[in-house]
């Protein structure tokens, strides 16, 4: 067996333990469930036609259930296999494979309430039901086994970043220069200018970063292109927000997100709103300082409701 793997089941069932929850319950069925596929190791060659479940209990052996005719699908993972062919089959196997875990965390969020958890579909959710299972969810273990970073990706966020402040840096100037150069410049060639400086010093992104004239900024999605985008001119609103890793498997993102006006003054209301969005972000840090500090960890709801009694 492999070594590696067989940690990944050793780690799972202690967090399992932990946690409280008798099983983990991957599913399959072609790629809709990309969370299981990397935690579970499967390569790039991947493809599933048919379902399958794997079953990772807190204690014991684990069970796996694949189609006849991708019988080889969990080949790669520790356990017992389960085959089916019938439709009627995968049912009284799904009920062997569950056997005493009266409670199973699968990808999946009440509600819908992470929706980046919430990978499975309803009908399998009550297809596990019926076979007499509970499906909790397991966002906490997501957390634990597939966004956690090492202490070295801790510091090449940092590192990152600190690089991305410098190019974000270096871009408003690049746009104060030109226009007094020549009075204008536009939200693409200051993007390209970006995206230069990302070459220069290693960093790849999966898109161009945005970069906002006015009501532009205001758009989430926004990104300007050789045949559409702005001026920048003097008196305008700027905002840049740009994220990159470096290269290599293992890297991690760092993304920052600043503004800037080029005039002589900042208008009242831009200031009465930078303000506003600064306070929210210091007190979404010393929320986190002070709830750590105690030995507590909050979620993320906590976090973003202490943000936002700022906002209002």
């Amino acid at each position: 067996m492999n070594t590696t793997t067989d940690q990944l089941i050793e780690q799972i069932q202690s967090a399992l333990v932990t946690a409280h929850v008798p099983g983990w319950l991957f599913y399959g069925f072609h790629a809709n469930d990309p969370i299981a596929l990397s935690i579970l190791g499967f390569g790039p060659t991947y493809h599933a036609t048919r379902r399958w479940f794997y079953l990772v209990p807190a204690e014991g052996e684990p069970v796996k259930l694949v189609h006849r005719i991708e019988s080889g699908m969990l080949d790669h993972l520790p356990g017992r296999k389960l085959v089916y062919l019938r439709w009627q089959e995968l049912r009284s196997q799904l009920t062997q494979l569950l056997g005493s875990s009266k409670t199973v965390a699968m990808q999946y969020s009440p509600e819908n309430a992470v929706p980046y958890v919430s990978k499975i579909d309803a009908g399998t959710v009550e297809l596990v039901r019926a076979c007499g299972a509970e499906v909790v969810s397991s966002a906490d273990l997501v957390q634990q086994f597939e966004t956690r970073w090492t202490a070295d990706q801790v510091e090449q966020h940092r590192a990152t970043a600190a690089l991305l402040t410098e190019i974000v840096n270096q871009a408003f100037q690049e746009g104060a220069s030109a226009l007094s150069n020549k009075g204008v410049t536009t939200e693409f060639e200051l993007q390209r200018f970006i995206q230069r400086r990302f070459e220069d010093n290693g960093l790849v992104s999966d898109s161009p970063p945005i970069v906002g004239v006015n009501g532009n900024a205001g758009n989430p999605h926004y990104c300007p292109s050789e045949s559409s985008h702005s001026a920048l001119r003097r008196g305008d609103f700027l905002l840049i927000d740009l994220w990159a890793k470096p290269l290599g498997p293992d890297a991690v993102y760092a993304d920052i997100t600043w503004t800037a006006f080029y005039g002589k003054s900042v208008p009242p209301r831009v200031t009465e709103v930078f303000d506003v969005v600064r306070r929210a972000r210091d007190r979404g840090v010393e929320f986190l300082k002070q709830a750590t500090g105690d030995g507590r960890y909050p979620q993320g709801w906590e976090v973003d409701d202490a943000v936002r009694e700022v906002i209002r």
